[in-house]
């Protein structure tokens, strides 16, 4: 799992007492600590609205974009992409040797679910290499079904301490957006 923290934000203060709580949130950010990332590679993701920035984002080396689909993503709808584009940026991607990550980060209601899901799917079987995704029982489904595809935890999701980094690292998700405040 990638986690994208300063040093400042993952220090605890010294005058601080160690109560309960705090030896779990020590422990799981102590062991964030001690993983050696050295044998990680740097990739490098940019967003995709649209065709002319998927082509110009990896045409200028981005590793993976990601493209938020009409209607599914949290993004305005001149950022979206119809399925028709979204098929267009996975061959080129392909092509290209770079990846793309679909945007569904919405909450879907009960009513939505099962044409949500069968979207998903169907980004699945079109070649998406993975998920940007905040709903919590999604991010299960895409972990247990596509096992293969990254999944990535929105910023949406409103993670706010180590506890919810290592929840999501225990359901599987390969890389934590995280808030900048």
């Amino acid at each position: 799992m990638k986690l994208h923290l300063t040093q400042q934000e993952i220090q605890k203060p010294n005058s601080a007492p160690l109560l309960q709580t705090d030896s779990v949130i020590k422990s799981i950010e102590d062991d964030k600590l001690a993983k050696d990332y050295s044998d990680k590679i740097m990739e490098i993701k940019a967003p995709a609205g649209n065709l002319e920035m998927a082509y110009a984002a990896i045409d200028a080396g981005a590793d993976a974009i990601y493209v938020g689909p009409t209607g599914w993503s949290r993004r305005t709808n001149d950022s979206e992409a119809s399925d028709e584009d979204i098929q267009l940026m996975i061959d080129y991607a392909n092509n290209k040797g770079a990846e793309v990550r679909i945007v569904v980060n919405t909450f879907p209601s009960a009513l939505e679910m099962k044409a949500y899901l069968n979207k998903i799917s169907k980004y699945h079987y079109m070649g998406a290499h993975g998920y940007i995704a905040s709903d919590i029982g999604v991010l299960k489904y895409l972990k247990t079904n596509f096992p293969q595809s990254k999944i990535h935890v929105s910023v949406g999701s409103g993670i706010s301490n180590a506890m919810d980094v290592k929840f999501y690292e225990e359901l599987g998700c390969d890389l934590i957006v995280l808030p900048y405040r």
